[in-house]
């Protein structure tokens, strides 16, 4: 008997021992919810040579009227989609490579890229888009072209810190936004 008392004297010091934990901290309790807007769209008024729809939930910023860059501004997602215009001088290629460059400089951290031709010879626009999966700083990038006088690309980028699982549902609305900028874009 005074064996097992001894036995649940021990038993019961390890139970009551192993209870005390100086270094706890509660699990934080997850990520916020985010609330998508309806897809609503307006005609972008600019003096370039071009014109596309955007979101109304976005807005479109002039960053350089000489060069026609705009930003499109999402602020309640804390995203920008930066595009960037040039007029050709037979360097179609150069700018071709350089958006592929810049693309797959995020190849580092990338699981997936995944690219989707864009070809309406109609509207004589032609490119490419790029969607990338994983912790990249620009998930998805574009580039627009007449072939032979206008170019413009586009990436889009956060304004926090990239976390690919909290950010999902927010790069895929806007990639929904993007899509519909190259469907109704046009060359003036």
């Amino acid at each position: 008997m005074r064996s097992f008392n001894l036995l649940f004297v021990i038993i019961l010091t390890l139970i009551m021992g192993s209870c005390q934990d100086d270094n706890y901290s509660p699990r934080p309790s997850g990520y916020f919810r985010i609330d998508m807007n309806n897809h609503e769209y307006q005609r972008s008024t600019t003096e370039c040579a071009f014109s596309f729809e955007y979101s109304k939930f976005a807005k479109l910023v002039l960053k350089d009227k000489e060069r026609c860059w705009y930003n499109i501004y999402y602020p309640n997602h804390k995203a920008t989609i930066y595009l960037t215009f040039v007029n050709l001088n037979n360097d179609l290629k150069t700018h071709i490579d350089q958006t592929q460059k810049l693309t797959y400089e995020h190849q580092i951290k990338a699981s997936k890229i995944e690219r989707s031709p864009i070809v309406f010879p109609e509207k004589d626009v032609y490119g490419l888009k790029y969607r990338l999966s994983g912790e990249v700083a620009s998930s998805i990038q574009f580039y627009l072209t007449d072939s032979t006088d206008y170019y413009l690309r586009g990436s889009l980028y956060f304004d926090t810190y990239v976390n690919s699982d909290s950010l999902k549902p927010v790069i895929d609305y806007i990639d929904v936004e993007i899509q519909h900028l190259i469907d109704s874009f046009y060359w003036n």
